[in-house]
């Protein structure tokens, strides 16, 4: 296996070296044609209306048709967020396929997915990352749409788990025009004022504002614990010539009560415990007098572009964060222990302080030209992105602390938690990494070739400014990708696709040892096709990728420890369709099959944790008549191991979702604009276990229950 991939590596690069050499060779011969540049920016991902988009620069860097684009890339737009009521990034891909959003249930503080059997795929905002996999997170109102680039994007991203990356859209001036206003209520007393508003700051138009701004405060339970936000984007754009364009915003978003990070044992959620009790599906903190988890975001980003009068375009961008949490809670340890009863959970106690900085910038050049027969589009690329995270970590595991399941009692600040945390334990963790990248999207004929080459060196240097001691090591990567695709008379493409990709550890074993770097690479083959007016899009693939060196918790020793774990082979089919059937229907429907084995390692020929062997997503808007729409969905989720010896099984489930959409102002002229919006999600309020895992304990946790949300937009 490593000669082939090496083997696949020097093909790629070869491919590369070639390509890269054609418009030095086309200007020698005096053989060449410069095609017109696109108007549509590759930095700015256009609006779209309803459920269908039909370009994107997430997987490409540059703005390229998803029908032509020779990986899967699923696109939730921001009319789907606000029909189906999400309240996050997460519940926004809960209808795409082979994507797991809500293994946590109601403990989502962080967007975490899975994607294509592997865990915590890392979050970027318009191209470039924000936070980590398992860090930071933004308000979907925030953002005009969000999307999913399947398999391994070292080429584009760097860094990355082999499943794929989620790529968010922040809302930012464009041509189109129109303000809107939101007032929301809804179930566990939700409140919700929003608006997003944007015009010109001047009379010619060249330049522009817009400002999305959303408010919200709900119950997680009763009165004594809650989730409350404030988020502002504000954001410019100015036209300094005609070919040259700047962007600037600001994202400020305040999490006074940012929700609960909680663990809750296997007997007791998917198993009663020998008294035949349970948690109740609505405890969300042990001791709600006591918990808290709050967080502030800030972030600066820039884009720049500039078109040349020989047919290139510079690209400019720049992205700093600061995310600062603190959390402070009570938390199940185990069950079984020594001497207590089987009713009865061990309680430990959290208290983490995280402050974390994070710089990127990328500068790129596209080049669009024809050879003979063939047109391109060049581009080379150079990025760059720095991380320190400051982390003091308190928590303690063990400690005289109960809750009895059979007479459920709250910790309360009088049992004073907080002494029997542990003394500072304060770490630095800083990365660095810096990537040059080289990609062709050659199209001749019917078809188009893609060949991308990146590489990267990283550094990663670790300190604890408590015990003492540091560690720094630095590795190089390289990452390519090749795909083709054909166009046929009836709008059917068929593709296949090679990418590859790598992962530089940031994690520590008990040791204290900076565990291995992993790499990755992916075959895919599939079949794109897209409407005419692009209002309808179906895709269908087939994958096969493998990973070096997964790491997981250490069975042994628990968190903060970490461990390489082996290698894992995930192989599955996907399919969806999503856009407007007829001019009453629109729907989107997905089916996710996934086979994520264990091939190396300890854990060889076992199944991959919390990893649903299927999942299957059906959403119908119909509209009845003219103003009034009415949406049902359904969503089902495989079974899947909550540990690697296949004896924990988590069964499957059902859940279903209502939609009622109604313009009020066909009613009267006074409610012009004023539409209506209903969103029920898990209709039933189906109580099931959405996931568990098998760490230093086994640990499950309840899926969310019934949420409904009502909501009147104005629009003028």
């Amino acid at each position: 296996m490593k000669d082939i991939t090496l083997r696949s590596r020097h093909i790629l690069a070869g491919c590369l070296a070639t390509t890269a050499l054609m418009p030095i060779s086309a200007f020698a011969e005096e053989d060449y044609t410069l095609d017109e540049i696109t108007v549509l920016q590759a930095f700015e991902s256009p609006e779209v209306e309803g459920y269908a988009a039909g370009h994107s620069s997430s997987a490409t860097k540059t703005s390229t048709p998803l029908v032509k684009t020779p990986v899967t890339v699923n696109v939730v737009t921001e009319d789907q967020m606000l029909d189906q009521g999400a309240e996050s990034v997460a519940e926004a891909l809960s209808y795409t396929p082979n994507v797991v959003t809500n293994y946590r249930g109601e403990s989502t503080i962080y967007d975490e997915t899975f994607i294509r059997g592997f865990t915590y795929a890392p979050k970027y905002l318009n191209g470039s990352q924000f936070g980590t996999p398992g860090f930071g997170q933004l308000d979907p109102f925030l953002l005009d749409r969000v999307e999913v680039v399947k398999g391994p994007n070292s080429v584009v991203f760097g860094s990355a788990i082999p499943g794929g990356v989620v790529n968010m859209s922040l809302k930012t001036p464009n041509e189109n025009t129109g303000n809107r206003l939101v007032f929301g209520l809804g179930s566990d007393n939700y409140k919700q004022l929003s608006a997003d508003l944007r015009g010109d700051l001047n009379e010619d138009g060249t330049l522009k504002y817009r400002l999305a701004v959303t408010g919200w405060d709900k119950d997680l339970q009763g009165d004594a614990f809650g989730q409350s936000r404030l988020s502002l984007a504000p954001s410019i754009r100015w036209e300094i010539t005609p070919d040259t364009e700047l962007q600037a915003d600001v994202i400020y978003q305040k999490d006074p009560e940012a929700g609960q990070r909680n663990f809750y044992t296997l007997k007791g959620t998917l198993e009663p415990t020998v008294g035949g009790h349970y948690y109740d599906r609505d405890l969300v903190s042990i001791a709600p007098e006591y918990d808290q988890l709050n967080r502030e975001t800030y972030s600066f980003g820039t884009r720049l572009r500039h078109s040349f009068d020989n047919g290139m375009t510079f690209r400019s961008s720049l992205r700093y964060t600061e995310i600062d949490q603190f959390q402070n809670n009570v938390l199940v340890d185990n069950i079984d222990s020594v001497g207590v009863p089987d009713d009865i959970a061990d309680l430990g106690v959290a208290w983490i302080k995280d402050d974390y900085k994070q710089f990127t910038f990328d500068n790129s050049l596209e080049s669009q030209f024809s050879v003979g027969q063939t047109d391109h589009t060049l581009l080379v690329g150079l990025d760059y992105q720095q991380q320190k995270h400051r982390s003091n970590n308190r928590t303690n595991w063990v400690t005289p602390l109960q809750f009895d399941l059979s007479n459920p009692s709250f910790i309360t600040p009088a049992d004073d938690p907080s002494q029997y945390l542990r003394p500072d334990n304060i770490q630095d963790v800083r990365f660095k990494q810096t990537g040059l990248y080289v990609q062709d999207q050659i199209a001749f004929g019917r078809f188009n070739l893609l060949l991308g080459g990146r590489y990267d060196r990283t550094k990663t240097t670790t300190e604890n400014l408590s015990f003492g001691g540091s560690d720094t090591a630095e590795s190089g990567a390289f990452s390519g990708r090749i795909g083709l695709s054909y166009e046929f008379d009836n709008g059917i493409v068929p593709y296949a696709s090679f990418s590859t990709s790598f992962q530089p550890s940031t994690d520590y074993d008990v040791n204290g040892n900076l565990l291995d770097p992993s790499d990755a690479r992916q075959f895919e083959v599939g079949a794109k096709w897209a409407s005419a007016d692009d209002k309808l899009f179906v895709s269908a693939a087939y994958f096969d990728i493998e990973q070096t060196n997964i790491v997981e918790d250490d069975p042994v020793n628990g968190w903060p420890h970490r461990t390489n774990i082996g290698t894992r082979r995930s192989k599955g089919f996907e399919l969806e369709a999503r856009g407007r059937v007829t001019d009453r229907l629109d729907v989107i429907a997905g089916l996710g099959l996934v086979d994520a084995q264990m091939t190396e390692g300890q854990y060889a020929g076992f199944t991959a944790q919390r990893i649903p062997e299927s999942n299957a997503s059906l959403w119908l808007n119909y509209e009845f008549i003219e103003g009034l729409s009415g949406a049902i969905g359904a969503r089902y989720t495989g079974s899947s191991f909550g540990d690697y010896a296949e004896n924990i099984v988590v069964p499957s489930y059902t859940l279903f979702d209502l939609g009622l959409s109604a313009d009020l102002g066909l009613l009267s002229s006074n409610l012009k604009g004023v539409k209506a919006n209903l969103a029920v999600t898990n209709l039933t309020d189906k109580t099931y276990v959405a996931s568990c895992v098998s760490s230093w304990d086994d640990y499950c946790w309840f899926g969310e229950g019934r949420e409904v949300r009502f909501q009147l937009t104005y629009d003028w």
